[in-house]
């Protein structure tokens, strides 16, 4: 799905949550089983009140590739392997959805 977010106040989280507000409005849409997100515990912080109970919420921190899951009583961080298959697949998660993004951005600067 693609949000077209206008406003770029208020920081990468903040519009990182925005999206997931809007996302969460359309009941009609399947309701994920997860959300992976590209950041640390800044942004999971953030994000964590706009996601219905139920669907489960995690993070990539790129810094040290580290995946943080959100729980009832905080997060927790999960140092994977570095030649894990489960880490390869969440950077490919993550690196498809930033090449997706980007050429939305392109699109949208394009048009004025």
């Amino acid at each position: 799905r693609k949000f077209y977010v206008g406003d770029k106040a208020g920081g990468d989280a903040n519009l990182m949550a925005q999206v997931l507000r809007r996302r969460f409005k359309h009941l009609e849409w399947s309701r994920p089983g997860l959300v992976l997100l590209d950041g640390g515990i800044p942004q999971l912080s953030v994000c964590r009140k706009e996601i219905p109970t139920g669907v489960g919420l995690a993070s990539l921190a790129k810094k040290e590739e580290t995946l943080i899951l959100s729980t009832q009583g905080g997060f927790v961080s999960v140092k994977l392997p570095r030649r894990s298959l489960a880490l390869r697949l969440l950077q490919q998660m993550r690196d498809e959805a930033h090449r997706f993004s980007n050429k939305y951005q392109r699109v949208v600067r394009k048009r004025g």
